[in-house]
């Protein structure tokens, strides 16, 4: 298994959004940032499949880091990620504040933990932020 990380967007619920390379928001929003997990190694885009990768559903009891990281290590963000479906655990949630100083492109980093099996992904460009002035900049 190969950890992947899709980026959704328009979640209403666990059968209802639309998978997207990455999301944008503007400085200061305070989104709900849906990820789900898949198995990149299975389903791949050379085979046709398209978003490419299988749902990876893990462990009962595994947990999710998640790291928003920026050129600027002082607008880092980390988080433990929920699971806002329990019928959908390959989807895990990650609340923004007010408070996250994020800005520009930002790449998202995760870290997996079912018992002892730890698996990384990263999404490099995940999410774009947008300053109040409109300006995309570090």
């Amino acid at each position: 298994m190969q950890l992947g990380i899709r980026m959704l967007d328009n979640v209403s619920g666990v059968n209802a959004y639309d998978s997207v390379p990455s999301l944008t928001m503007m400085e200061g929003d305070t989104p709900t940032i849906y990820l789900q997990l898949v198995d990149v190694s299975r389903n791949r885009a050379s085979a046709g499949f398209a978003p490419a990768g299988l749902r990876y559903m893990p462990d009962v009891g595994a947990t999710l880091q998640v790291t928003l990281d920026s050129i600027d290590d002082a607008r880092k963000v980390v988080r433990l990620a929920t699971q806002p479906f329990a019928s959908d655990p390959s989807i895990w949630a990650i609340q923004l504040t007010s408070a996250d100083l994020l800005r520009g492109t930002v790449s998202i980093k995760t870290v997996l933990t079912e018992g002892l099996k730890v698996s990384s992904a990263l999404n490099q460009g995940g999410l774009g932020v947008q300053s109040l002035d409109g300006m995309t900049r570090y």
